[in-house]
């Protein structure tokens, strides 16, 4: 597998980009689902409501943090929050750029 880091990177990204959609999803279509089926609907079914706009909320909280936690595969310092643009062209740390390929990865002894 010849994987450049960007790719590795940007695949991650994607990961907490749907997760992100998730918790959004999470957090609107209730709202969008007591407003179509009224008020009555919403009184019933209260702690379902509650439950799936709070789990929405802490999965795009959590989408969030883990997205701008995203490491370096070189120097596995974190790389800060990336803008809309995805990836950056370099490491703002160790300066490697991330179009070369993955860095090979240590055997584990248990495996």
């Amino acid at each position: 597998m010849n994987e450049t880091m960007r790719e590795h990177l940007k695949h991650r990204q994607r990961w907490y980009l749907a997760a992100f959609v998730l918790g959004l999803a999470l957090v609107l279509v209730p709202i969008s689902l007591a407003n179509v089926t009224g008020r009555a609907k919403l009184r019933e079914h209260r702690e379902l409501y509650l439950l799936s706009r709070l789990t929405g909320l802490g999965v795009l909280l959590g989408a969030s943090l883990l997205r701008a936690r995203v490491k370096c595969p070189k120097c596995s310092r974190p790389l800060g929050a990336a803008g809309r643009s995805g990836v950056p062209a370099f490491c703002p740390n160790c300066g490697v750029s991330f179009d070369e390929p993955m860095p090979p990865q240590p055997i584990s002894p248990i495996s």
